[in-house]
């Protein structure tokens, strides 16, 4: 690790930019340089806005003092859903079904939520959520300087020794799109700002109740991995470095309406699938005579 620079940058990248580049550097390039408008439905990313908003609630608003936490954070969840909406630009009397369901999963997983936190001794007097761990980082091999960008959802220390940080997690699908270098990511961030790694990594999931965290393995290895990483990429996009890359992926792209080598790959996509189903159907060593 390389010490800190604080008082200028040559790029701002946060993990999600850098996830984006990594996936696609011509995503990147529409994303964050171009800032191409794609209409999108917020539908999907409300209610993992509003439970983390609710959440965060509860340990900055210090809800967990009260003499009844989990009700505390029922009864933020009208204010919660009104903020993450009017960010999102969601008319809610718009879309009063989609409300009405919205604030049922709240009323159902936020109680698993304190209950979680509970169990797992998640709280402290010392325990925050959307904490800035934003650091300006210089590399010598590279010669730049790269504003790490960023917010944990939460960190948690009894002792102010070890610190754990998490980041909750609200998709239906426990183990789809997560990946532990974001979490590696706060964690070099941690160790940039203090000079001390994290304890402990992990993600909480909000609607898996029964099996809530996931503890991710680490070590000064892949936190070094992780931060020379940003500066490969900070590298490639300072050199306007924005090619195409195809993959799977691009069928999850905001993009793929303008981008033409993201269609013709999700076309070849396609007909692979088809093909594989059509195998499987009349693959003659399944037919029995």
């Amino acid at each position: 690790m390389t010490k800190p620079q604080r008082d200028k940058f040559d790029l701002y990248l946060s993990y999600s930019g850098r996830k984006t580049y990594l996936t696609c550097p011509k995503q990147y390039e529409n994303k964050y340089v171009l800032k191409t408008k794609i209409p999108r439905d917020p539908k999907n990313s409300l209610f993992g806005s509003a439970i983390g908003k609710v959440f965060e609630w509860f340990y900055n608003r210090s809800l967990w003092k009260l003499s009844d936490p989990t009700t505390e954070c029922l009864n933020a969840i009208p204010d919660a859903i009104e903020q993450v909406c009017r960010k999102e630009k969601f008319s809610i009397d718009e879309n009063r079904q989609f409300i009405s369901e919205l604030r049922g999963k709240l009323n159902e997983f936020i109680p698993h939520g304190v209950e979680t936190i509970r169990k797992n001794q998640l709280l402290s007097a010392n325990s925050r959520a959307e904490v800035d761990l934003s650091i300006v980082s210089h590399s010598k091999e590279f010669g730049l300087s790269v504003n790490i960008g960023g917010y944990s959802d939460f960190i948690h220390t009894n002792d102010n020794k070890n610190f754990w940080i998490l980041d909750g997690k609200a998709s239906k699908y426990r183990d789809q799109y997560i990946d532990p270098q974001q979490l590696i990511w706060y964690a070099v961030q941690w160790y940039l700002k203090y000079q001390i790694s994290p304890s402990r990594l992990g993600f909480i999931y909000w609607s898996f109740p029964d099996n809530p965290i996931d503890w991710i393995e680490f070590d000064e290895d892949s936190l070094r991995k992780n931060h020379r990483a940003t500066f490969v990429v900070a590298g490639n996009i300072l050199n306007n470095n924005f090619p195409v890359k195809v993959s799977k992926e691009c069928k999850l792209c905001d993009f793929k309406d303008i981008c033409p080598e993201g269609q013709e790959q999700i076309k070849i996509l396609e007909l692979e699938s088809k093909t594989n189903r059509l195998n499987v159907i009349y693959d003659p060593d399944l037919i029995q005579i």
